[in-house]
């Protein structure tokens, strides 16, 4: 058995995982993204047969003995071709990859590509938590200026405003950072009348705005689950969205943004493993308010969320979630 894990600008948290299945003594290969042509990659097809292999500096691994795939980083960007050769080049990249996937569909892949595809869209996620059990907030996706303004006048306490979906996939030079929209409270006063006068050119996502007690991130690697606290509402700066990082000198400063292991309540844990399950996700990182009357209210779940800051800052062991996870594909 050998372990195939996507990186990117050699992430240093993928390259602990790496390690992390290394050290269960199962073979791994970081395959980079941010210049795919540095791997080298062959399929076959005879029929119903189907061979090749995967190398990368780290070595090289036949598809056979290839059985778990971790892309936790998906984000391709284009090799050093000609400018005018980069979109092509890079949709081929793409296209190989998702016949690697399919392919190789009966082994362990976290995540799935078809679940990046139908499980990242936020409509589809709350649906699968609210008949998991879990509470969600009332929310709308629409680009009819009535109907928006309409739900706004229900909501006086304000709505969060943010995407429909993270974009799949995500290729190109810049991938990864062009798509970030920050979360924003408004107003139903924000949404009405001229604001509104421009809603039918794209679907707006708006939500209930859920208060704060604090928030938190339960990370859903397999059957494992764990969590984090994020102290966001400390800060001015991330009190409606925890991403904002209060920075110093271009550097986080984490004398500001502070985070801590999290204790969710009973049942709750397997709740959110139960939307992991229908959204098609191995991994997930799913964002919940916790309200001051102490209710836990799903607001996503992430595929590709990162949990970098969990490790290091509260001591998560998730990379060994992930070979734990790696581990069971034997």
């Amino acid at each position: 058995m050998a372990a195939i894990v996507f990186t990117l600008h050699q992430d240093p948290y993928s390259r602990r995982m790496i390690d992390a299945i290394r050290a269960r003594g199962i073979p791994v290969l970081g395959f980079e993204l941010s210049d795919p042509s540095r791997n080298r990659l062959t399929l076959e097809v005879d029929g119903e047969r189907v061979g090749g292999s995967v190398q990368t500096p780290d070595g090289r691994v036949a598809l056979e003995d290839a059985r778990a795939f971790v892309n936790h980083f998906l984000v391709l960007q284009p090799p050093p071709v000609a400018e005018h050769a980069r979109r092509f080049a890079t949709e081929e990249w793409f296209s190989s990859l998702i016949a690697l996937h399919q392919l190789t569909r009966d082994r362990l892949w976290v995540n799935p590509l078809d679940a990046y595809l139908l499980g990242e869209s936020k409509p589809f996620q709350l649906r699968a938590a609210a008949r998991a059990g879990v509470a969600t907030p009332r929310s709308l996706v629409s680009n009819d200026a009535g109907a928006i303004e309409a739900f706004a006048k229900e909501h006086p306490s304000g709505l969060a405003v943010k995407r429909v979906s993270h974009p799949f996939p995500r290729i190109g030079e810049g991938a990864g950072n062009e798509w970030v929209l920050y979360t924003h409270r408004v107003s139903p006063e924000d949404l009405s009348g001229e604001a509104l006068a421009q809603a039918h050119l794209a679907p707006l996502a708006a939500q209930e705005y859920v208060e704060k007690a604090t928030e938190a991130r339960a990370y859903v690697v397999g059957e494992t689950v764990m969590a984090v606290e994020i102290l966001s509402q400390e800060d001015e700066e991330t009190k409606v969205d925890w991403r904002r990082y209060p920075r110093h000198e271009g550097a986080l400063d984490r004398a500001r943004w502070r985070c801590r292991p999290y204790a969710l309540p009973g049942g709750l844990a397997e709740r959110l493993r139960a939307t992991a399950r229908a959204l098609g996700f191995a991994y997930a990182a799913m964002d919940l308010i916790v309200t001051p009357q102490g209710e836990h209210v799903f607001l996503e779940a992430n595929g590709m969320g990162a949990f970098g800051f969990a490790e290091e800052l509260a001591g998560l062991p998730i990379s060994e979630a992930f070979a734990d996870l790696v581990a069971s594909a034997r």
